[in-house]
């Protein structure tokens, strides 16, 4: 049921053929959202939207503009994170970073499976329970910037950052990091906050 807007109906309202959904955002185009993410500083970009193999950005999602690089992957995993002038997107093991208005390929050592941001530090879990940090706003993860998993026998599927403390969820063990004043090893093991489960 809707309302006759213009009032000169036989009656106030008037039954659609279809109850339910109307679209209203017509700036994207149709097709699997993946990934929907609101920055944290209106200076990194506000809105994002993973659609397809479409990267698109903007103040609301309607009026957003579609980056012209695609990501290599129309299907699969998506997961965003944002610093206050950069965002990076994992999408099906590839790891894009958008700086500057230009949504780019990150050239890794590794294949990254997540990323996540805490305390100035873009981390990237890699698909072999390895996690490398970057201290360049996430342009380049150097080789010497890893830290490993500690729990044995637990393949780590996913990161997530919680109360500002990085959690490697794995098949078996849940394992909680927080961040220390260790240049060469920033992320130290919360011994009391490992969860027996994954």
């Amino acid at each position: 049921r809707e309302r006759v807007a213009s009032d000169q109906g036989t009656g106030p309202y008037w039954l659609r053929r279809s109850p339910g959904l109307i679209p209203l955002i017509t700036s994207l185009r149709v097709g699997t959202v993946r990934e929907l993410f609101q920055a944290n500083s209106e200076s990194s970009g506000g809105l994002f939207a993973a659609v397809d193999d479409i990267v698109y950005f903007g103040a609301s999602l309607y009026s957003m503009s579609a980056f012209p690089t695609k990501l290599n992957a129309a299907t699969g995993f998506v997961q965003m994170a944002a610093s206050v002038t950069s965002l990076m997107i994992i999408s099906d093991r590839w790891l894009y970073r958008i700086n500057g208005g230009s949504l780019t390929l990150v050239a890794l050592d590794f294949t990254p499976i997540g990323v996540v941001f805490i305390k100035n530090y873009f981390v990237a879990l890699a698909s072999n329970g390895q996690f490398y940090w970057s201290e360049d706003d996430g342009a380049t993860f150097p080789a010497d910037q890893v830290q490993y998993a500690e729990a044995d026998s637990n393949s780590v599927l996913a990161i997530q950052v919680i109360h500002q403390q990085l959690y490697l969820i794995g098949s078996r063990i849940t394992q909680i990091f927080f961040v220390g004043n260790n240049p060469n090893a920033p992320f130290v093991p919360n011994d009391a906050g490992v969860i027996r489960s994954g």
